[in-house]
């Protein structure tokens, strides 16, 4: 719902809805491009008005949400096409400014790297994790993941990538989604159901338990058993098991963060993104377990 903040507004939310399927949806969904530049200049979207948002403008964003309003759907063959040619680019822009950067080039994909047995995808915002072979992207992710039972596939998205390269490098691992391939054909992947309750103190008295059933921010390829936490230095390479303040037990990796006075904030990052968990504050007291890798 869009409405003017003030009664004597300046008309803008009346003349939306006066010439929204005709001026807004047909006319600009029309053009091929909307403007000359990547995300937004003052040929566009920019005003002086509007300096504090330059940096989340994106035109092509803006496209994308219009044509949800007038088909209720974002094509993914649709969202493919269009942004192929950017991530292209961002790779490029990526591997000039780190050389370790390893691009794939045997993929149907064309905007991809990997760093170790991770394939890191370049693709649009709006793409969902969930991923179908039917289309180019799919297929590449299901290639890799065949090579090796113990690859994984993540996401790399354009928006933080033309705004804050070398951010999106640092945190590869910890703040890009893990992908995952859906068959049609069959039911999408499990959504785990919130784990309250944990192994009894005898069932891992030697500091080592297996759950029964997965905690949500685990993904299915992982390994459901921990040892318990003893105070060792908390690390981005290992994922954790960690009690939120509702009780539930989840599965992520930790970042530390240490302001001016010397405190320092951790903040938990699910390893799964689709069981619907996300970012969350938490405590030292709040880490139970790390789970069990071979390079733990």
């Amino acid at each position: 719902m869009l409405a003017d903040k003030l009664p004597n507004g300046a008309g803008f939310v009346d003349w939306i809805a006066r010439n929204w399927e005709d001026k807004l949806l047909f006319e600009l969904l029309g053009k091929v491009e909307f403007c000359e530049c990547d995300t937004a200049c003052y040929n566009c979207l920019m005003s002086y008005q509007n300096r504090s948002l330059h940096a989340l403008l994106d035109w092509r964003l803006g496209m994308q949400l219009l044509r949800v309003f007038k088909d209720g759907e974002l094509k993914i063959d649709t969202l493919l096409t269009e942004s192929e040619t950017r991530a292209k680019k961002l790779l490029d822009e990526l591997s000039g400014c780190f050389p370790e950067v390893n691009k794939v080039c045997d993929l149907d994909w064309p905007a991809c790297f990997s760093d170790g047995g991770t394939l890191f995808l370049i693709v649009d915002p709006f793409v969902s994790p969930l991923l179908r072979t039917s289309n180019k992207l799919g297929k590449s992710a299901s290639e890799w993941l065949q090579k090796d039972s113990s690859n994984d596939v993540r996401l790399m998205d354009t928006f933080n990538m033309s705004r804050r390269l070398a951010w999106c490098w640092s945190h590869r691992f910890e703040k890009m989604p893990i992908a995952r391939l859906e068959d049609p054909a069959t039911d999408p992947i499990p959504i785990a159901e919130p784990l309250k309750r944990l192994p009894s103190e005898e069932e891992w008295s030697k500091g080592i338990f297996e759950l029964k059933k997965r905690p949500r921010g685990l993904p299915c390829s992982e390994s459901r058993i921990f040892r318990k936490y003893q105070g060792e230095q908390i690390t981005l390479r290992r994922a954790y098991l960690v009690r939120l303040a509702d009780g539930e037990y989840v599965v992520g990796r930790i970042s530390q963060f240490v302001d001016l006075e010397d405190n320092k904030t951790l903040q938990f990052a699910p390893l799964e993104y689709l069981d619907g968990l996300n970012y969350e504050q938490i405590s030292e007291e709040n880490i139970i377990a790390i789970l069990c890798r071979e390079e733990n």
